[in-house]
């Protein structure tokens, strides 16, 4: 069993992905030492929310895999993480770069817009100009070209 504290907890909330052996267990232990998650602590607010923070920054409590799989913290749990790692690196070797490369800029910064003035008419001509730029690259160019010829595209790595 692993016991996953403080600075791995910061890095495991700033990945795009996260995924746990079953048998980890997690604690946000700060508090015990007299201390607060304040490096840490807009990470992991930021991907499992404040209530939830509340309990596991003020509580130190250790909780399970499971639980941190509830409560957003990792995507996933598993006994056995190489498959699922190998699984995982497959599907990126399929996409294309660019692509993933905007859709991560598209979740960020329609997250953040959303966080500051909800859903608007600024967003949607956000998200309508970044869908317009991905569709002028040359990896969607070709993604589509390689979809409609049931071919598979140059960045596909599998």
């Amino acid at each position: 069993m692993v016991l996953l504290t403080i600075g791995a907890l910061g890095l495991i909330s700033a990945c795009d992905i996260a995924v746990a052996e079953t048998r980890s267990t997690f604690c946000f232990s700060e508090v015990k030492l007299g201390l607060i998650p304040a490096t840490i602590g807009p990470f992991v607010i930021e991907r499992i929310g404040a209530t939830q923070c509340k309990r596991f920054f003020l509580t130190a409590e250790v909780f399970d895999a499971a639980k941190a799989t509830s409560i957003g913290l990792v995507h996933e749990h598993t006994e056995d993480l190489f498959s699922l790692e190998e699984k995982l690196k497959n599907s990126f070797c399929q996409n294309s770069p660019s692509g993933m490369n905007a859709s991560k800029y598209l979740i960020n910064e329609v997250a953040r817009r959303i966080n500051s003035s909800g859903i608007n008419e600024q967003l949607r001509i956000l998200t309508a100009e970044l869908l317009a730029r991905q569709r002028g690259s040359t990896e969607a160019r070709e993604g589509l070209a390689s979809f409609l010829n049931k071919t598979k595209p140059s960045y596909n790595k599998s």
